[in-house]
């Protein structure tokens, strides 16, 4: 249509067409030499099904009849087809879905919105297999009429709330591995089937997948492969998320009910991601049924949760609506206490050497949390869409307690609030066959408030320290990015963009004696990329850079990309990737519970915080065969510019420069094995990860590389699934080897007066003990007349093994001025803990 409009403004010649119906076509290559305009509308209407005629001057561009379409379009060969992958029941738009040609090796993989282009198609009678996780997989024999048609793809889920019908699949899989190297996608409706913590959440069923960790539970969002979790790009319907998840890293921030899908990169990823060195987490929401109204609903042991899809007009236009609440302000449940307690005794500064259950106190924490989810979409033309998307999360607590050793007593208030709230605005088009663009502008805000309070007495009268504590934290984020896509043909295409993100960040914290910070920081961040993906034979390869100027440091970073795949048989893939990686901005610490310390964001550049880069090199093979699949990874990744607290089992962190070790180096290698299989209606994971983290910092233990805190050596995980009608079965294994720690064997006067000396047996030459347990869960569905019913059980660590999964050291002050007594608690993992939900979808 666009090479029309040229010719017609050249020309002075008059065009009649229907703008919508000739829209797809795109301009053949010509034969060499001068065309005559009727020339080029003949080549150029050549097997569309389209002809034109001169009509009183004006060139009319007309459909043929079916038997002359049929004449023209029999036999065709090399051409070009589009279309668009849904849901059936909801009309939803399935993003990276793989659709293939069968019998060839023409591949492509849907973009966001769900459209897709094949070219070089060979026949007209030429059979599409269209592939997505956790839907029934279905094959598309083209005829002369589809050959010419936009495609509309739709599919059936494979999940079990359905009303009045039971879908039967035969390949119900958790996950999904992708030819690349670190690539993985996650089928988000499978998450109610795994044995789930109080209830079904992302970031707990992402930690079944080798090299993903949080550190024998808890910790803020996800750690992949030897990294910390700030070094991961989270991105939500294209709002970067700062404040990744709930309850101090028990739970993702993320309502599972409204994430459609999920793409996991742990490594090596392509040159259209940028400003994170480890991995990628891409989540995709849902856009509502554009078909009919429904309203989910759910109830478990910790939270609340309501999902709304509303169809406004009638394919064309939809509203998503999601809000979920903790109630644990109103109802302490057993898992609530479960989970609280133990995080309250890992990073509680103490003078009892016995972990506390603070629920037997007089002073029980006040403590819930919350998100919101609304999403717009609007499809004006089959070629665009439009959708606003908005997201508010935050954790609440409301904290005091007493406790009491010998003649020590110590009196605590903890009073914070934070979270993130987000938006975006998203245009996407499809403009011909080969040419795809997609453009977002999104804002996302953290904020952090602190107010807390400790005090020491002696005899319960006589005061012997008072600290009071205030900070704030908000760190704001504004981001344009425009990625386009275009493919030359069926073996070369090109992916290239413009990302700009702005940051600022406001810190202010204090004490009763000194202002710790009052600062704010801004920076910006430009880039521009480019990547080219081009099959050779069976090698496919795929080449990138990415140019990021930044203003924090005043310098242009270069990051080169590249990975290749290649089926050596029809069982086994091999496949590598290498990539340099760049990260401007840095989390100093994660919070804490007790003297909650806020996250704390701070920019490279600005001030002594050193840019973090890393070098990525991945190595790995999947063998397919039989419905087993092996999938086995190698990695080696260098960090520089690193920031540490050496010494967490005694420092905690203020926030303050001053507390971490900086511009160190760190050197990861490790292995990740993936096994499974799905049989009709069963389901087999196994995983074992091996990770070996090492830092080094001049001046620190001679210089020399020591064990990083957080990661265990061996990781391994098994899940077994099995459906009998409408049950659901899990069962789980975990088994870790323990974290590295520093052993304190006691303190001295130190060479300052009123100074003391730790004394220590080595940084991180200490390990805490194996950790395993079993989890189990039970489902039960009801499908209803108008509605399904579903309901389950669930129970983490199914036999109470509780090894001590950290230690923690703290000072206990003398009244007598000698100096301060250690103390030492052992603090175990999570034990027994059961969970329920109920959950009804109308």
């Amino acid at each position: 249509m666009r090479a029309i409009k040229i010719i017609s403004n050249q020309s002075n010649q008059p065009f009649s067409y229907n703008p919508e119906a000739i829209e797809e076509l795109i301009v053949p290559a010509m034969p060499p030499g001068d065309l005559s305009l009727e020339q080029f509308l003949i080549a150029t209407l050549k097997e569309t099904g389209f002809s034109f005629e001169n009509i009183g001057g004006v060139i009319v561009i007309i459909p043929l009849s079916e038997n002359e379409v049929n004449q023209q379009t029999s036999n065709r060969r090399d051409f070009a087809i589009s279309g668009i992958v849904r849901d059936r029941i909801s009309g939803e738009p399935l993003p990276f879905a793989s659709i293939a040609i069968v019998n060839t090796s023409i591949t492509t993989i849907a973009n966001t919105d769900g459209k897709f282009t094949l070219i070089k198609v060979p026949s007209d009678t030429a059979t599409i297999t269209i592939r997505y996780i956790g839907y029934q997989g279905i094959s598309v024999r083209l005829n002369t009429q589809l050959a010419r048609s936009y495609l509309y793809i739709e599919m059936l889920p494979l999940e079990r709330l359905l009303p009045s019908i039971q879908i039967i699949g035969n390949k119900e899989e958790l996950v999904e591995l992708q030819c690349e190297a670190g690539h993985i996608t996650f089928n988000p409706a499978e998450i109610s089937k795994l044995p789930i913590l109080g209830e079904g959440d992302l970031f707990t069923a992402l930690r079944w997948l080798p090299g993903i960790s949080d550190g024998l539970q808890g910790g803020s969002g996800v750690k992949i492969r030897g990294s910390a979790s700030d070094q991961n790009l989270v991105i939500f319907d294209g709002i970067s998320v700062y404040h990744t998840d709930h309850f101090f890293g028990f739970f993702s921030a993320f309502n599972s009910s409204v994430v459609k899908n999920v793409q996991l990169y742990k490594g090596g990823f392509g040159a259209e991601y940028g400003g994170r060195t480890s991995g990628v987490l891409n989540i995709t929401a849902i856009e509502g049924n554009n078909k009919d109204a429904s309203i989910l609903a759910e109830l478990n042991t910790m939270s609340i949760s309501t999902l709304i899809e509303l169809p406004l007009v009638q394919d064309k236009a939809t509203l998503v609506f999601a809000f979920r609440r903790g109630f644990t302000d109103i109802i302490k449940s057993t898992t609530f206490k479960n989970i609280f307690n133990n995080i309250y005794n890992t990073r509680l500064p103490g003078s009892a050497q016995t972990n506390v259950d603070v629920f037997e106190s007089d002073n029980v924490p006040d403590f819930f949390y919350y998100d919101l989810n609304t999403k717009i979409t609007f499809k004006p033309t089959v070629k665009d869409a439009i959708s606003i998307s908005f997201y508010n999360g935050a954790d609440d607590l409301q904290m005091s307690f007493i406790s009491t050793s010998d003649e020590i007593s110590r009196e605590s208030m903890d009073n914070t609030r934070w979270g993130n709230t987000g938006g975006s605005l998203k245009w996407s088009r499809k403009w011909n066959k080969r040419m795809f663009t997609y453009a977002l502008f999104g804002l996302s805000s953290y904020r952090s408030t602190l107010e807390a309070e400790e005090s020491f007495y002696f005899n319960q009268d006589i005061l012997l320290s008072r600290r009071f504590f205030d900070q704030r934290t908000h760190l704001t984020d504004y981001t344009f990015r425009l990625d386009n896509t275009y493919e030359f043909d069926e073996l070369t295409s090109i992916d290239f963009g413009y990302w700009y993100t702005n940051y600022r960040i406001l810190l202010q914290s204090q004490d009763q004696d000194f202002i710790f910070q009052d600062s704010t920081q801004s920076a910006s961040l430009h880039a521009m990329y480019a990547s080219v993906k081009r099959k050779l034979g069976p090698v496919s390869l795929t080449a990138g850079l990415r140019i990021s100027p930044y203003t924090g440091t005043n310098q242009t970073y270069v990051a080169p990309r590249l990975s290749f795949s290649t089926k050596i048989l029809s069982t086994l893939n091999l496949k590598a990737a290498y990539g340099i990686y760049h990260q401007m901005i840095r989390r100093l610490n994660e919070r804490s519970l007790y003297f909650s310390i806020p996250e704390t964001w701070s920019l490279a550049g600005i001030g002594p915080i050193p840019l973090l880069q890393s070098h990525h090199y991945l190595a790995g093979a999947t063998w397919d065969k039989n419905g087993w699949q092996v999938d086995i990874e190698g990695y080696i990744k260098t960090e520089s510019g690193t920031i540490e607290i050496i010494f967490p089992e005694l420092v905690l962190s203020s926030g303050n420069i001053e507390d971490f070790a900086v511009n160190g180096q760190r050197h990861i290698k490790g292995v990740d094995l993936l096994i499974k299989r799905n049989f009709n209606n069963q389901n087999i994971l196994f995983s074992y990860a091996y990770t070996l983290a090492q830092s080094k910092y001049a001046g620190i233990n001679n210089g020399e590389y020591f064990r990083s805190s957080g990661y265990a050596l061996h990781e391994l995980g098994a899940v077994y699934n099995i459906n009998r009608k409408r049950w659901d079965f899990s069962t789980a294994i975990s088994v870790s080897s323990g974290l590295p720690y520093t052993e304190v064997l006691g303190v001295s006067a130190g060479s300052v007066p009123d100074n003391i000396s730790v004394n220590i047996s080595g940084l991180n030459n200490t390990n805490t003990e194996w950790n395993h347990r079993i989890d189990l869960s039970l489902g039960y569905t009801i499908p209803l007349k108008k509605s399904v019913l579903q309901m389950g059980v669930s129970i983490h660590n199914l036999y109470n093994n509780q090894p001590i999964r950290a230690i923690d050291y703290f000072l206990i002050p003398d009244p007598n001025a000698g100096l301060p007594t250690l103390g030492r608690r052992d603090v175990p993992s999570l034990g027994f803990t059961p969970s329920a939900f109920l959950r009804v979808r109308i």
